[in-house]
């Protein structure tokens, strides 16, 4: 009896022995019915002793399985060691689908193992309906129509392209009532003024800006001419304006001009194309003369009043 007892007690240790060794793999799928591109979750438990180390499983998967993120925790609990391996995945098919089988690995005692997992039966849905006469979408959620009321939309559109062209309007009417209002006093100024005081009016401007001075030769020179041509146009009633020189002095021939004053406009040209076109600079003393002729010519031809101040302006 005695012996009998020992064996059992011995039989007993082995057993315990050999549950300690055995190693306890449990995978799961969650949900295993689902909808295509929803997200699943497979998880890989482990429970083994401390002196069995289980390497990192290798997930193998389909062509149309994604896999999307991976965890891994280990923890310990007396003799036991537990492993949580977790895979999350989509799956982009449909039907009674197979996950793959996985191969496990495992170290123990200086030997390398490997166990090979069953596949998990999965299904995966369609979002379509099975009847391809319906038009509905399943597992989704009811669809609602966004009602707008068109004409309140409609008749703010238009209010607001009114108020835009009403503003517009307005600022167009304010602006030519101001260019009007200057345009009046202009030649309300220049009404009761000859065309001879006005252009000794501008030559006077002319000196004051002292552009000699500045070395702005051709700009001075364009003025001049300018005010010239301007005085003529307006004396002879012809588009003098648009003239070159040439045209200029030819148009100038039909007048009753006396030689000298004839010489004197010329000269005043000629300079006036030297320093224009071709780039030349007469010296100050020339340019200071011709502003003089213009004085003069204007002056000859139109005589000034006597109570008026319109003399040269310091030419020289």
């Amino acid at each position: 009896m005695r012996k009998f007892f020992v064996f059992c007690c011995l039989l007993l240790f082995c057993c315990l022995k050999l549950y300690a060794l055995e190693i306890t793999v449990n995978p799961v799928i969650t949900p295993n019915t689902s909808t295509i591109g929803d997200i699943l979750t497979y998880k890989l438990s482990v429970k083994c002793s401390k002196s069995i180390i289980i390497a990192t499983p290798d997930l193998t998967l389909k062509e149309n399985f994604t896999l999307i993120k991976e965890e891994h925790n280990k923890t310990l609990s007396e003799d036991l060691v537990n492993y949580d391996f977790i895979y999350r995945f989509s799956i982009y098919e449909t039907g009674d689908l197979l996950f793959p089988t996985q191969n496990i690995k495992y170290r123990h005692k200086g030997k390398n193992h490997s166990s090979l997992l069953p596949a998990i039966p999965v299904k995966i849905k369609s979002i379509l309906p099975e009847d391809p006469g319906k038009r509905v979408l399943l597992d989704i959620a009811d669809p609602f129509t966004l009602r707008i009321d068109k004409w309140k939309y409609i008749l703010l559109s238009l209010a607001l392209v009114l108020l835009s062209l009403g503003l517009w309007k307005l600022y167009i009417f304010r602006k030519n009532r101001n260019n009007s209002k200057d345009t009046v006093m202009i030649q309300d100024n220049n009404n009761n003024k000859t065309p001879g005081e006005l252009a000794i009016e501008e030559l006077n401007a002319l000196v004051a800006q002292n552009l000699l001075d500045k070395n702005c030769i051709k700009e001075h020179y364009i003025i001049l001419t300018e005010i010239m041509k301007k005085y003529f146009s307006k004396i002879y009633h012809k588009k003098i304006l648009e003239m070159t020189t040439c045209e200029t002095l030819e148009c100038l021939t039909d007048h009753k001009i006396d030689d000298q004053t004839f010489r004197r406009i010329k000269k005043v040209f000629e300079i006036g194309d030297l320093a224009k076109f071709a780039k030349a600079a007469p010296k100050k003393e020339i340019s200071q003369e011709a502003v003089s002729k213009a004085f003069e010519i204007i002056n000859r031809l139109t005589p000034v009043k006597k109570d008026s101040n319109l003399t040269a302006g310091g030419a020289g």
